[in-house]
Formats: C-alpha cells, sequence, structure tokens
C-alpha cells in the first residue's frame, strides 16, 4: 500500500509539473477580422513577427518590456504572428510565462489575405518580419516598417508628450 501512495505521488507530480501554463495570452483571428483589433482611440504600436525569425527572438524582450514602459490608458501595444498555430507560438515565447501580454495569431489560407487584411487596417506590410507600425490617436500612421525597438519607443514617447 505505501509503494502505491509513493507511485501515485510521483505521477502526480509528474503530471503537474509537465503542464503547460502561460501567462501570455494567444488570440487566434481571421485577416478580416484585423481592422476591428487595432481599432482603438489610443496610440498602437503593432509588431508584427514570426518564432522563426532570429531578429524577431532576439528584440522580443524589449518589445515586451514596452508593456511595462508605458500606460496602457495612452498605448495599446498589439503583438501579431504570422506562425501557423498556436503550438509554435506556445512553445517559442514559453520564457515569458510569467509576462502578462495578448499575442494574435492571424490564421491565415495565403499570405495575400493577410497583406490584405493588414492594408485594410492601414498597415502597409510588405511581407518582411519585423515589421512595426505606429498609429496615432487621430488614425495617422506615423511609423511603417522594420525599426528597432529603442526607435519605436523613442516615437511612442514623443506622441504621449505631444497629445
Amino acid at each position: 500500500m505505501k509503494n502505491l501512495k509513493i507511485i501515485f505521488a510521483i505521477l502526480l507530480f509528474n503530471l503537474l509539473f509537465s503542464l503547460k501554463a502561460y501567462a501570455f495570452e494567444l488570440k487566434e483571428i481571421m485577416p478580416s477580422q484585423f481592422p476591428g483589433v487595432v481599432e482603438s482611440n489610443k496610440i498602437r504600436l503593432i509588431y508584427i513577427f514570426t518564432s522563426w525569425c532570429s531578429v524577431c527572438k532576439r528584440v522580443f524582450p524589449e518589445v515586451v518590456e514596452l508593456y511595462k514602459d508605458f500606460d496602457p490608458k495612452d498605448v495599446d501595444i498589439m503583438l501579431i504572428s504570422l506562425d501557423d498555430n498556436d503550438e509554435v507560438v506556445n512553445d517559442a515565447f514559453k520564457f515569458y510565462k510569467d509576462q502578462n501580454f495578448v499575442i494574435y495569431r492571424i490564421n491565415q489560407d495565403s499570405p495575400q489575405e493577410v497583406m490584405q487584411g493588414l492594408l485594410k487596417a492601414g498597415i502597409l506590410y510588405k511581407g518582411s518580419v519585423p515589421h512595426s507600425t505606429i498609429i496615432d490617436e487621430k488614425d495617422n500612421i506615423v511609423v511603417n516598417g522594420s525599426y528597432k525597438i529603442h526607435s519605436l519607443k523613442k516615437a511612442v514617447e514623443y506622441l504621449i508628450k505631444n497629445k
């Protein structure tokens, strides 16, 4: 009987610590839903990435830091994954399990469909990652392209200061 309890305890321990738990939230959206996702009366910083992009992965800690740098009342930071499935995103970013942020994964049938969805939201995405767009509170595109994270931060700080 004692051996059964030990075996049960070991199995329970393994089960509890093998479950994947992520604090970041992964939301799947269709390209046609994207314009509604970015609709806001706040400054929006949109960061488009993939888990296989080495540059994206290298700067991702800086991107996550932006959540701490800006008040959510002033700025919406939107992380957009172009990965094929949720598992890939979860595995690639499991190191951020204690961070609170949302990753939107665009469910796509074709790159053209994604580009059309982004274009309808005013984002001139040309197909390369990482891609960043900053939209001010009046829906003007202020930044659009590939920029260093510190440059994006300075642009958002400028927009907040000059509201």
